[in-house]
């Protein structure tokens, strides 16, 4: 019988609740758990958790929240400081990893093009969960949690180059468009230069006012429509 949302909603938190307290007793990160109950009661597992709309609404709002709150250990100043992390230590992983992987692909007698998008995948890791995980530790301020931070800004950065590439390698296209390429890296240019400009200037203005209010609600309100995406 299928479950409806809410019941699915209570599996997960009431799974949640039992994987940490194991999860805890050897001594295991709490992320691990998470993960682990989202593989056991996902459709292609146990199927307890179907794969519809209102789940994935439910998981993109933890994740506004939980790139919210890293949002707040970190500010841009901070970030030019560690340039010289981010584009040397950061490009350097992301490029070697990426190189390995292609050339390994390749030889493998894949194509080029799957080649790229498996690299793609392969040479990036989470943000979200490693800053959270270093947060947990109290490690984000020490020298191997400043050098992943670093890495990990700069595997963004690559996250949307790759997602601008992707797209171009689908379908029966067996090669890179030059001309589409370029058109589509600088629509994402424009895009991540007027996101800086309206978060440097729209944003703090609008969260003054919401401050300036003293309301609990309307400030996580305002937050996920600041956070929010759009679908497809």
């Amino acid at each position: 019988m299928e479950q409806g949302f809410f019941q699915q909603f209570l599996t997960i938190i009431a799974s949640a609740v039992v994987a940490i307290t194991l999860f805890r007793r050897v001594q295991l990160p709490p992320i691990l758990a998470y993960l682990g109950v989202g593989v056991l009661l996902g459709p292609y597992t146990l199927g307890i958790v179907a794969n519809d709309d209102n789940i994935h609404l439910l998981s993109e709002l933890g994740v506004v929240f939980l790139l919210f709150m890293l949002g707040l250990e970190f500010s841009l100043p901070r970030m030019i400081a560690m340039r010289r992390t981010v584009f040397g230590l950061g490009s350097l992983q992301v490029i070697s990893t990426a190189v390995i992987i292609i050339a390994v692909a390749w030889f493998s007698g894949l194509p080029f093009s799957s080649s790229l998008v498996i690299a793609g995948a392969l040479a990036l890791s989470s943000t979200a969960i490693v800053t959270r995980e270093l947060i947990r530790r109290n490690e984000i301020n020490a020298d191997h949690g400043r050098l992943s931070v670093g890495v990990l800004i700069f595997q963004d950065l690559a996250a949307v180059f790759f997602l601008i590439v992707v797209p171009t390698l689908s379908g029966e296209q067996q090669a890179l468009d030059t001309q589409s390429l370029v058109l589509m890296l600088l629509q994402g240019s424009a895009l991540l230069v007027a996101l800086l400009v309206f978060g440097r200037t729209v944003l703090p203005m609008l969260f003054n006012e919401v401050a300036k209010s003293r309301s609990d609600e309307l400030f996580v309100l305002t937050t996920l429509v600041a956070a929010r995406r759009r679908p497809g």
